[in-house]
C-alpha cells in the first residue's frame, strides 16, 4: 500500500500552510468595490447639499427621488457583495458579477431617461460613450478575469 488514501488530492491552487493564495487582481477588485461603497455616502452628501453643486449637476441631484436614490444603494451593495464572493473565491462570484450587466444597463437607462442628467452632460460637453465607457469596460474585463479564474478551478 504505497498511496495514502488519507492524503489531500493534489490541486493545482496554489497552497501555503493548507490556505488558498488569493490572485492580487481579486484584491484590487475587492479594494475597489470596498472603495464603492463611500459612493453612497458622496451620493447622499451630494443630494443633502454637503457638498455644494452648482449648475446642471446641482440641479440634477436636486431632481432624485427615491428611485434614484434606491438605485444607487442596490448597485454599490450588488457590486460589493459581488466583489466579496470573489474575494472568498466562490464560484458563484461569476454569476453575481454576470448579474451586474443587466442591473448596470437598468441602471443606465433609468439615469440617461431623465432630463436632467441630460441637462449635465450638455454641460460638460461629454458624450454618451465618454460617461459610459469606463465603467462598463471595467466590468467587462472583471467578468472576464472572473470567467477565467472560474474555468481555471480556482473558484470553489
Amino acid at each position: 500500500m504505497s498511496e495514502n488514501p488519507y492524503a489531500a488530492p493534489e490541486s493545482d491552487v496554489n497552497v501555503e500552510d493548507g490556505k488558498r493564495k488569493r490572485p492580487i487582481l481579486v484584491w484590487v477588485i475587492f479594494i475597489f468595490a470596498s472603495l464603492g461603497l463611500l459612493g453612497i455616502l458622496s451620493h447622499f452628501a451630494m443630494v443633502a447639499g454637503v457638498i455644494p453643486l452648482e449648475g446642471a449637476l446641482g440641479e440634477y441631484y436636486a431632481s432624485t427621488g427615491m428611485l434614484d436614490h434606491a438605485l444607487v444603494i442596490f448597485g454599490v451593495s450588488y457590486g460589493f457583495w459581488s466583489a466579496l464572493m470573489l474575494f472568498k473565491l466562490k464560484r458563484s462570484a461569476l454569476f453575481w458579477f454576470l448579474g451586474q450587466i443587466p442591473i448596470s444597463i437598468f441602471s443606465t437607462l433609468y439615469t440617461f431617461s431623465n432630463d436632467a442628467w441630460l441637462k449635465v452632460m450638455q454641460e460638460t460637453q461629454q458624450g454618451l460613450l465618454v460617461s459610459l465607457a469606463p465603467s462598463y469596460i471595467y466590468l467587462l474585463l472583471v467578468v472576464g478575469y472572473v470567467y477565467y479564474l472560474y474555468r481555471k478551478g480556482t473558484l470553489q
